[in-house]
């Protein structure tokens, strides 16, 4: 069976890598039911000896890895997160600036992918609140954010409350005509199709609250909405939802609002 993998990166400042024993430390200290951490196998090098820069544990029912990389992460794959951070005006300057990273990867965790979702969180926010971290690059969403906001959220987490904004980015694009459109990126991770407004007039903000608002309703509950229905927050105001290729992108299958 192929194994599931779910990773993010963590942008340093210097070079440093949290043991298992402060990661277990903080955990404990922030969410009390995280999952427990235990011993590992050791990961051995080509040349026999024990593998360094690396912390290996389980992690619940998953293996947790974190690796230092005394090497910046590869701009060209920061460059359009970045330039797509509208919440974090200054990502590129800060970004540029890293020295090296944390590669956190979790390997067969729970197989429901929120609580996957929050199990990394919970081991990304650990890495970065223990090193000098400048910002957390999440790779199913292809978004970058700032390392104090990323641990102000992650902190918020519990079983009611999810931290979407750190797993699902909203992506605008104006229009020629001076609309707005906007898509999510890090859905399909849940099972879902993106979710496209194109070429509405609301407000960027509107746009933001209402698309994250169906977001969250399809993480909790599923694909539920389907293709010519219609969806609101209120009886008073419906908007129709169709299936087909994006406008915006190259992905066969959207779930497109009419908002």
């Amino acid at each position: 069976m192929k194994s599931r993998v779910a990773l993010a990166l963590v942008a340093l400042r210097d070079p440093e890598l949290p043991t298992a024993d402060q990661i277990e430390d903080y955990l404990s200290r922030h969410w009390p039911d995280a999952p427990q951490i235990g011993p590992a196998e050791e990961v051995p090098t080509p040349d026999g000896e024990q593998a360094e820069g690396i912390e290996v544990f389980r992690f619940g029912e998953g293996l947790a890895a974190v690796s230092l990389m005394n090497a910046p992460i590869p701009f060209e794959e920061l460059e359009f997160p970045c330039a797509a951070a509208w919440y974090w005006p200054t990502a590129e300057q800060e970004m540029r600036a890293h020295t090296s990273h944390l590669l956190v990867a979790l390997v067969d965790g729970p197989e429901d992918p929120i609580e996957r979702h929050r199990h990394l969180t919970q081991l990304v926010a650990s890495a970065a609140a223990l090193t000098d971290a400048v910002g957390i690059y999440w790779g199913s969403g292809g978004n970058v954010h700032e390392s104090r906001a990323f641990l102000e959220s992650a902190h918020q987490m519990n079983a009611e409350v999810l931290p979407l904004e750190l797993w699902v980015t909203i992506r605008f694009s104006p229009e020629e005509d001076g609309s707005i459109s906007c898509i999510t990126d890090g859905l399909e991770e849940f099972g879902l199709n993106e979710i496209e407004v194109f070429s509405s007039r609301r407000e960027p903000q509107t746009l933001l609250e209402y698309v994250y608002n169906v977001a969250y309703y399809l993480i909790e509950n599923g694909p539920v909405i389907h293709d010519g229905e219609t969806i609101g927050l209120t009886e008073d105001e419906r908007f129709l939802v169709t299936f087909g290729q994006s406008q915006i992108t190259d992905q066969p299958r959207v779930m497109r609002i009419e908002l």
